[in-house]
């Protein structure tokens, strides 16, 4: 019967049909309290119907609503504090809540679920969904302070994401969290003319590989490689450009099948224009001379033969 009432929340809140959502959550109260013996099984079931409440809930920005559902959650975690389930699927709807209140710019109500989940991660540091969602949430936050132009709570917002990773290096899927936020945060910085912030991004994309080698890894550090060489390139900065570029082409090498080459072939399809814009041609024939020699690595590969047409047709053009 529980699992029929937990089964049914979903599609039930899914259509919006929030009176039959709290009926499903009543009825599990009451099987709870009339059964004893599975009232703790009842509850796990419970907890689970709410996380499905909260996210309905904040799709449908019924913040009064989620605030309630927040609060049964809030308070079952605390009847079961030796649950990991029970703490993991409470961080969940935390997690949930805290992204619902994100994107309505609710800065104040996404600050607090994030601060419960970092006391959640405290309590529980044996549980790895927790730190990884309290990761997350910190990134949708950083994103949302960089749109405000935030810079300094942004910068702040980071740093907590690299503290927990900090905290727990053996948790690499962590890391790769850290490495995308990183990422994110370094398109931000050069987006809004903060290129003095772009090295520190980048050597801490570079350890981050370097210590946890991996394709995923490797797609984030060419996506810092590529942020910093574009938003440098637009400033007419090419300082430490080849040595960025080697980087790249060892990552592609390392990485043929994968998405690595493309971002390659796109660093230089987009610095080989900067470099002419500034009259820097002879450099911007080099990157040419790159593509054409990644091109010939990949001959059946569409989007790099295209960036190496469109290289071609804009030097062309140029000279």
């Amino acid at each position: 019967m529980a699992v029929a009432h937990f089964n049914a929340t979903a599609p039930a809140g899914k259509a919006g049909r929030f009176d039959q959502v709290h009926s499903h959550l009543d009825r599990l109260e009451t099987l709870a309290a009339e059964y004893p013996d599975t009232r703790r099984e009842v509850h796990e079931r419970l907890i689970k119907a709410l996380f499905n409440t909260a996210k309905y809930q904040g799709q449908a920005d019924r913040f009064d609503a989620l605030t309630d559902t927040i609060d049964r959650a809030e308070e079952l975690a605390a009847t079961y504090p030796s649950s990991d389930e029970v703490q993991r699927t409470y961080a969940l709807t935390r997690f949930t809540a805290a992204t619902a209140a994100r994107r309505a710019d609710r800065s104040e109500e996404c600050r607090v679920h994030i601060d419960r989940l970092d006391d959640l991660v405290t309590d529980y540091s044996h549980v790895p969904e927790i730190r990884r969602r309290f990761a997350k949430a910190l990134h949708g936050m950083m994103d949302s302070l960089w749109s405000a132009d935030r810079v300094d709570e942004a910068r702040a917002t980071m740093d907590r994401i690299r503290s927990v990773a900090a905290a727990f290096p053996a948790d690499e899927e962590l890391q790769c969290v850290s490495a995308r936020a990183l990422v994110n945060h370094s398109r931000n910085a050069g987006a809004a003319c903060h290129l003095d912030l772009l090295s520190d991004h980048l050597d801490q994309l570079v350890t981050l590989y370097e210590s946890y080698p991996s394709e995923e890894t490797a797609l984030r550090l060419a996506q810092g490689l590529f942020n910093t060489v574009r938003y440098r390139g637009e400033a007419g900065q090419f300082d430490d450009l080849f040595r960025s570029l080697d980087r790249l082409d060892d990552l592609a090498a390392r990485y043929p099948d994968g998405d690595v080459p493309h971002l390659y072939a796109k660093t230089l399809s987009i610095v080989s224009k900067y470099l002419g814009e500034n009259d820097r041609v002879e450099t911007a024939e080099q990157c040419l001379g790159r593509i054409e020699a990644l091109a010939a690595a990949h001959p059946a590969d569409e989007v790099i033969q295209s960036r190496l047409s469109e290289t071609r047709q804009r030097n062309a053009v140029e000279e």
